[in-house]
């Protein structure tokens, strides 16, 4: 607060301001110094000295509560760590307001606070696009109940009172099961502590009070698994790995007829056989009775086994191998060999594939990886749905015609396939160019789908002949099936697949057996 006539600040000594009877304040120092009683303002007088006129008491008090605000209103000397002096000055201390200094102070909280703002909106904002799309997924499920329920009724009284039954059933029956696959898979989570540390949980959607089941099903409807579930493969590395004396190959015992009979013998009375946990080199073709021994020898402990020529007696012992996880395979006569195998595999490598592989694999549960190549018999097959509780593939390679058998494998994978190899020519008039494949893969719905390759190996059955294949056909195929499978989730979220051919791009190797690692390219 200044003074009016000499513009100096007022104080509570000398400068004390004092209300005159005009009613201006002047301080006590300029009243002090006019020889005439008279206000210097308005020229009216006033009677008694200066010191007895009134304080303005106003004015007093706002000036001793700015004199207790003093400290926020002055600079702050960091070299002292407090309210700077003329001495701070004079010695060159470094200054700064307190007003910055009390910023710099808040500075870290704030920035959790803001960060927690932010995340607590995004859940927010989460839950309530959740909330609506179970509201609306609850009314779209209802009705497909409703309608499949009716159908049923409809088919079954019809049925009942001997009426025509080639009444087209309602569209979309499929997603039902591939829903409820999906709510019914096993789902894991990791801890992100050290590897001695860590810990893993194996969840059901269904747990939790259910909040993981419609953000499951949202994310499979509208296409998002593959930004949101599938994005982190690499974040999960799983390679099966075995020490020195878990790993035999018996290669040059089955294939090569100098072998004598001793060191047969001695191969299958090895006590260290006990320990084998990878057995490769399995050729059945010379030496039947003694490669269904080595495989009842290994049997309790084998988890990789690599299995050439098999047959039936052969297969018989593979069925019952209680912890065997991958397995690769080439079977003999398979018009009369069913590949009834251990419902615990998670990765399986058949060659010479017949129908009733085919339906054999729907009933591998756990199975994550699949490679089917070649056939000697017409595979006209229609893969049902997956039956409650089957994961779902992530990988397949398929070698195989017809188209309709293929793409009806490849359909019912479709919530969970991340990865496709299509043994299929660019160019030509022969069965395996299938002139409408960009639109069969797109009425696939391949939700989850990340990479798809060409294959253009030697054609099954001909394998002096390769598949029709050139430059120029082959950027115009890729590019037609780049386009329809790009789409965008319900959050505009666009959802782009990798084309590549194996002969004109660089593609990372297929997984070998036993191994879930995802090779970008």
């Amino acid at each position: 607060m200044e003074c009016n006539i000499c513009m100096e600040k007022m104080n509570a000594t000398e400068r004390r301001p004092k209300c005159i009877p005009c009613g201006h304040t002047v301080c006590l120092h300029c009243l002090t110094r006019i020889s005439s009683q008279i206000c210097p303002e308005c020229r009216q007088g006033f009677a008694g000295p200066p010191n007895s006129l009134p304080d303005n008491y106003f004015l007093l008090g706002l000036m001793e509560k700015g004199q207790h605000n003093r400290t926020d209103a002055g600079l702050w000397c960091r070299d002292c760590s407090k309210v700077s002096s003329e001495d701070c000055a004079d010695l060159g201390h470094v200054l700064c307001s307190v007003r910055k200094l009390r910023a710099e102070q808040a500075a870290p909280k704030l920035q959790q606070l803001e960060s927690a703002v932010a995340s607590a909106l995004k859940v927010v904002q989460a839950l309530e696009e959740a909330k609506g799309s179970a509201e609306d997924q609850l009314a779209e499920w209802r009705a497909r109940l409703n309608e499949a329920m009716e159908a049923q009724n409809e088919l079954r009284a019809a049925a009942n009172a001997g009426r025509d039954v080639s009444a087209a059933l309602p569209q979309g029956l499929e997603k039902c099961q591939q829903a409820a696959n999906l709510l019914e898979a096993e789902c894991q989570l990791q801890t992100h502590l050290p590897k001695e540390t860590g810990t893993a949980w194996n969840l059901q959607p269904g747990d939790g009070g259910g909040l993981l089941a419609p953000l499951l099903l949202h994310l499979y409807q509208h296409g998002g698994l593959d930004q949101d579930l599938r994005r982190k493969p690499d974040a999960v590395v799983e390679r099966a790995t075995f020490s020195r004396d878990e790993r035999l190959n018996v290669s040059k015992f089955c294939v090569n007829d100098k072998v004598h009979s001793w060191e047969l013998e001695q191969v299958l009375r090895d006590p260290n056989l006990d320990k084998v946990r990878n057995l490769v080199g399995v050729d059945c073709r010379k030496k039947l009775n003694w490669c269904k021994v080595l495989l009842q020898r290994v049997a309790p402990r084998v988890v990789c086994l690599y299995v050439a020529h098999a047959l039936r007696f052969h297969l018989d012992v593979i069925r019952r191998m209680p912890s065997l996880r991958y397995l690769w395979v080439h079977t003999l006569n398979c018009r009369t060999v069913a590949l009834d195998l251990p419902q615990q595999l998670e990765d399986l490598h058949v060659e010479n594939v017949a129908n009733l592989h085919l339906q054999s694999i729907q009933r591998l549960p756990n199975l994550r990886k699949l490679t089917l190549k070649w056939a000697t018999e017409a595979l006209n097959a229609n893969i049902p749905p997956l039956p409650p509780g089957h994961r779902g593939l992530q990988w397949l390679r398929v070698v195989l015609e017809p188209s309709p058998t293929v793409f009806s494998l490849i359909k019912t994978h479709a919530a969970t396939l991340q990865e496709l190899r299509l043994l299929t020519a660019s160019e030509g008039e022969s069965k395996w160019c299938v002139k409408d494949l960009a639109n069969k893969l797109q009425k696939c719905e391949l939700v989850a789908l990340r990479r798809l390759v060409l294959l253009r190996e030697y054609a099954p059955n001909y394998p002096s002949v390769k598949i029709v294949h050139s430059e120029e056909s082959c950027r115009k195929q890729k590019d037609t099936i780049w386009d329809s499978l790009l789409a965008t989730d319900a959050r505009r979220t666009v959802r782009v697949v990798e084309v590549l051919c194996e002969v004109c791009d660089k593609c990372p190797a297929f997984p070998a057996l036993g191994d879930f690692t995802w090779q970008d390219v």
